[in-house]
Parts: structure tokens; sequence; C-alpha cells
């Protein structure tokens, strides 16, 4: 297969410092920031163009959230959030963690734990 095809759609990396955030609406909005959009409307309008994201762009939007379970963020309402993103096509999202880390915060929201690989060297 030739290289072009591998790369056929681009990608929009969002870095996140999960840790930094303290619910499950400043983590969209961030994610908004992350694209340089305004990201002052109310969460339904945000949450909204996210999930409309498939339909208006070609991009596949990564989201990368680093240390999220350090963050003071209630893990199940930041869980249920993020299970929802990753159901929209084209989104993909990687959280990134200590092992342990990732195990509390994984037992705290089964929903998202079904959607999660990990993989451990």
């Amino acid at each position: 297969m030739r290289p072009s095809r591998l790369t056929s759609k681009q990608i929009i990396p969002i870095f996140i410092h999960g840790a930094a955030y303290k619910s499950a609406d400043e983590l969209l909005r961030a994610i908004i920031l992350g694209l340089e959009m305004d990201a002052s409307k109310d969460r339904e309008n945000l949450f909204e163009f996210l999930r409309r994201w498939p339909q208006e762009h070609q991009e596949r939007l990564a989201i990368l959230i680093d240390d999220l379970p350090e963050s003071g963020a209630d893990a199940l309402e930041v869980g249920e959030f993020l299970r929802v993103l990753a159901d929209i096509p084209n989104i993909s999202i990687l959280i990134n963690g200590t092992f342990k880390q990732m195990e509390r915060f994984l037992a705290k929201v089964p929903a998202l734990a079904d959607r999660i690989q990990t993989k451990i060297k």
C-alpha cells in the first residue's frame, strides 16, 4: 500500500494537561481552545460542535490528555464525558498516566473502561 493512502486523513493533535482541570466543563473548553476556537459558549453548544465534527471536517481529532487521574475532577463526570466523546467518529482520545493511577480512575468509570485499550511494556 502506498504511504499516501495510509495518511489519507490529516490528524489534528490536541494536548491537554489533565491535572490542571477540575471538571468536564473545563476539559471541554480546553479541547475547544486547543482547536483555537471560541470557548465562551455554553457547554451544549461546545459539545454540539464536537458532535458534528465528523460531518463538517475531514480531519481526525487526536485528543491527548496527560495526568488526568491527578486532576481534582469528579472521575465519574469526566469519565462519562470522555466515553461519549470517544463514541464520536473521527475523534480519538489517549489518556496518559501511571498504571496504578489509570487502574483507580477506570475502576470508577466502568463504561469508559470498556472503551480503553491498554498496553504495558
